[in-house]
């Protein structure tokens, strides 16, 4: 099993998802980055929370909602991020805290789309 290496910055939030991931769907470790650099080709230095580049995918957990202004993920900084990335290619799932304290419902859904996406590139690779 893939040891966890947590990053200096990792949030609470991001703590649970991970350790969702490691007790249900630990197969998911494989493969994934944390902190992932993504738009370096375009002069970026965006950072993923979570991210399979492989698969093109990256998991955003968002806090902060109820800090004032809706916190650092309620800025155009933050929705120009996620915008890129998806002009770039990736799908990216976004999970609030509320959301996050159904972990397993996340990382399952998750898991779905990782699983989903790694046999339609099985199939385009045959």
């Amino acid at each position: 099993m893939k040891k966890l290496r947590l990053p200096k910055r990792t949030s609470p939030l991001e703590k649970a998802f991970e350790l969702a991931m490691q007790t249900w769907h630990p197969a998911m470790l494989q493969g994934m980055e944390r902190e992932y650099l993504f738009a370096r080709d375009l002069g970026r230095r965006f950072r993923a929370d979570f991210c399979w580049p492989i698969e093109m995918l990256i998991v955003e957990c968002d806090g902060g909602q109820w800090a004032p202004g809706g916190g650092r993920h309620n800025t155009d900084r933050d929705r120009e991020k996620l915008n890129i990335a998806a002009q770039l290619g990736y799908k990216v799932f976004r999970f609030s805290a509320k959301q996050l304290h159904d972990s397993r419902k996340c990382v399952d859904e998750v898991n779905d789309t990782l699983f989903d996406i790694q046999i339609a590139n099985t199939l385009k690779h045959q």
